[in-house]
This record gives C-alpha cells, structure tokens and sequence, in this order.
C-alpha cells in the first residue's frame, strides 16, 4: 500500500495536472487564427491570477465611439445611439454629445461589467415607425433628413422605401421633356421580329387617358404581340415604348403594377374558388391588408360574380371565366386595362354582357386597350379604332370619322351571277366609286353623291368593315 505522502503527492499531482490542463486549454484558446482581410480583431484575452485583465474605462469607450461613427456611415443614415459611460455615467450618442434621459449602466453596475450597447434609433415614414435613421423631420449635420449625401431613398411603385441607392441624375428632366402626361401609351417605330416574320412593323400608337382604344386587325395583324409589347413579355427590337409615363422595358415593373391584363388565353388557377383567385392577386398586386376585402368584394360585384365567390373555377362556364379574368385584372383598380380578345369563342349573350362590363369601365374613366377582330365589338366599345394589317397601322381614329372618310355614308349591295358583278365593278370604277367584293355580292360605296351614276341594287349605311376591308383587302371573320 502506498504511503499517504504519496497518496497525497499522487493527489496533488493529479490536480496540478489538471489545472496544467486548464492553463492549457486557455492558452490553447489564445493562440487562435489571425483575424482575416476586413475582420476586426478582439483583444488577446490575458491572464492574471486567474481573471481577465480589463480595459481603462475611457479608454474602451474611446474605441466604442469610433466605431459607433464608423457604423453610422456605413448604414446610410442610421443614426446609432452608443451607451457610453463617461463621467457620471451619462449618455452621449455617437457625436459624443450627452442626451439625458435615462441612466446608461456604468462601470460600476454589476460588478463592473457595464460596456456600451448600440441601439439604433427608430424613424417614422408615411406615419409608422421603421428601422433606422432619425425622426421625420430631424436632420443631422452633413445629411439630407438624417441620410447621408449622395444617397436617395427610392420609392417602389407599392409605395414602400426600397434601399437607399445612388441618384439617377437627369431623371425627372427626361420625363418632363419625353413624356405626355396626358398620354398612357405612347408608341413611336416598334418593330418586333421573330427570326423572319416581323410581327409588328413601325407601329405608332397614342392612347389618351380615360379613353378605350380598339385594336382591329385579322389573326396574324400583330395585336397580341402588341399587348406582349407592352407588358414587357416581349421585349422590342426597334422603337420606343412608353406606358403611364415609364420607358419599357427598363421601367417595366412599375408600369405593371398599375396596369390590370386579361390575356387571351385562360390561366385561372382551377384547383382554386373565385375569391381564391383574387385573394391571390390582391398580394401579387400588393392590396394592403386593411383593403383586401373590399377590393375583392368590389371585383365581384363589378364582375356579377358574388354568388360565386366559394365556387371552384373549374365549374364554372366559359362566360363566367372571362368575367373573372377581367374581374382580377381589376382587383388593384388600375389607371391602365389591356384586353387582349376579351370575347373570343364565346356566344353572343356572354358577349353582350362582357360588353356590358367593359362600358362600366369606361364610364369609371378607366384608360383601355382592347384588341379585338369582331368589327361590331370595337365599333361598339372603341372611342378611337386603330386598324392593323400584317404588323402595322392602316388607319386610325374614331369609328364614325373613318367610315365618312374612307367609304360614305350610303352602299349599295348588288347580287348576281359572276358576270354581272364583274360589270357592275367596272362601271364603279369608271365613275370613280370605290367597290368591295363579298363573295356572292359587290359592294359599291359612297354612292349617296354619285348623280345617278350607281348601279341599282339594295341600299344600305356604310359600317366599319367596310373600311376595314377596303383598306387591307381582308375579310374578317
């Protein structure tokens, strides 16, 4: 059996090595990596009997200060608050300029552990309270309201502060020199190709605000590809494109999020109900929270969909699809509508009451672009008609004004054989009357200041397709 001085010995070489052990692991941990490029580096921790071996008080705070304006600098404009001990323990903010007010802990506090704290300060925008920067109206020395110069806070087309960026210099000149703030489209040269086919070619288009434009033109005319234009899906190769005053596509978020579309295609959500749907756009569109309902309850009602609110899109018919399109295109109350089609292959009573609803609209002073080839619909619906063939504008302007200009007031339909048409063709044109052949019958038109020199045939007023076929040389279905 071992002696107890051995024991003893063993005892206490057993605690000197553990305590070798701990010496050994603190000194382990101070000899860690070296601080990489950029990142600051703490203070070696050093031991002395066994405690950390703290800083002078004013000497601390000296290098808290520092960094408190560093930090300020480097957030653009949030003024930091540095809790620093001086003195009598007051504070002073990172200017070193005391505030009053509540007591910072000090060195003596909690058995002398009281170090600075950054807290930022707390601003207000648009009445609510956000991160950051000073209060509204408070400015600092050096800054523009409390952010630093050179820096300018964005605002998003959802009303929100983007982050602060760098000032775009002439911005607002060229608006006020490129813009027509009484036009929400304006398009002068667009050209889009597509390998060999050139979909649109040098189109020039105004629509004013409050008013509904018809876009009318056979399947292949460039009008969908006009409505992809303008709603950057596709982006031009030739031209200027302007929309509620923002150049596409550059600018082309902004100018979405006041624009409602109804595309030609359906692409509702079937696995959703009616108010499913909407609630969905209410948040792509950003609708606040407080005003979602009502926006939804609105679109229903302006859609007559209200007793269909809990129905699944997918039993629903087809007239009531196309009612919801428009009705979720409406759900943000957009200043711009573009309807791409909006009756297409639907039947005649489903196509009165979307015509019904498309009226609303423009009586509410709505800004709409229709496209469209059924003549009786832009006709109609349209305050100017702007006809397209094969990617460009043949004539444009109101639809009475076009029919006095283009083809009169008055027709006259003759039927007959082949041969009989033919005839009646050639003396239209010897007496100088415009002529439009319909398959079965010829149409000779402006004939109400022909003095007796028109065919004998059935009377009738001149319309739109008369115009439309007479310029472009197409019937349209």
């Amino acid at each position: 059996m071992a002696p107890a001085s051995e024991t003893g010995g063993n005892h206490g070489g057993k605690g000197g090595l553990q305590r070798a052990g701990v010496g050994g692991a603190a000194q382990g941990r101070d000899r860690r990596r070296p601080p990489r490029l950029g990142q600051r580096s703490r203070p070696a921790r050093q031991l002395q009997g066994g405690r950390r071996a703290r800083e002078a008080p004013g000497e601390r705070a000296q290098g808290q200060l520092e960094r408190a304006r560093q930090g300020a600098c480097r957030r653009s404009g949030n003024r930091l608050r540095a809790h620093v001990v001086s003195g009598g323990g007051r504070e002073r903010d990172a200017r070193g300029a005391p505030h009053g007010g509540r007591r910072a802990r000090g060195e003596g506090a909690r058995g002398g552990r009281g170090l600075p704290r950054l807290r930022p300060r707390r601003r207000r925008v648009g009445g609510r309270s956000c991160g950051g920067g000073r209060a509204g109206g408070e400015r600092g020395p050096g800054t523009d309201q409390g952010r630093p110069p050179g820096l300018d806070v964005v605002r998003t087309y959802a009303g929100r502060s983007a982050r602060p960026g760098p000032r775009r210099v002439g911005r607002a000149a060229w608006h006020a020199a490129a813009v027509d703030p009484a036009l929400a489209i304006r398009l002068r040269g667009v050209v889009k190709r597509y390998g060999s086919i050139t979909a649109v070619d040098g189109l020039d288009l105004d629509v004013p605000e409050g008013t509904c434009v018809g876009l009318l033109g056979p399947n292949g005319a460039g009008k969908s590809t006009t409505m992809r234009l303008l709603t950057a899906q596709a982006i031009a190769d030739e031209g200027e494109l302007e929309v509620l005053g923002f150049r596409l596509p550059g600018e082309s978020k902004p100018a979405r999020a006041q624009c409602g579309v109804v595309p030609q295609l359906d692409n509702l959500d079937v696995t959703l109900t009616v108010a499913q749907n909407l609630r969905v756009f209410t948040h792509l569109y950003r609708v606040g929270r407080a005003e979602r309902r009502g926006a939804i309850q609105r679109a229903l009602e302006l859609a007559n969909l209200v007793d269909r609110r809990d129905t699944r899109v997918d039993k629903l018919s087809g007239g009531m699809r196309r009612r919801l399109l428009i009705a979720r295109a409406l759900v943000h109350r957009p200043r711009l509508v573009l309807l791409d089609e909006p009756t297409v292959g639907l039947d005649p009573q489903v196509r009165q009451e979307l015509w019904a609803l498309i009226d609303a609209l423009r009586a509410e002073g709505t800004t709409i672009l229709m496209s469209t080839h059924y003549i009786e619909e832009a006709e109609r619906l349209a305050d100017t008609v702007l006809i397209m063939a094969k990617g460009s504008a043949v004539a444009a302007g109101p639809p009475a004004e076009l029919i006095a200009e283009h083809a009169g007031r008055e027709a006259v339909e003759v039927y007959g054989r082949p041969e009989r048409l033919a005839e009646v063709e050639a003396a239209a044109g010897a007496a100088s009357l415009r002529t439009r052949r319909t398959g079965t019958s010829i149409s000779v038109l402006g004939v109400e200041g022909a003095d007796g020199a028109a065919p004998q045939g059935e009377r009738r007023p001149t319309n739109l397709e008369d115009v439309f076929v007479l310029l472009t040389g197409q019937e349209i279905a």
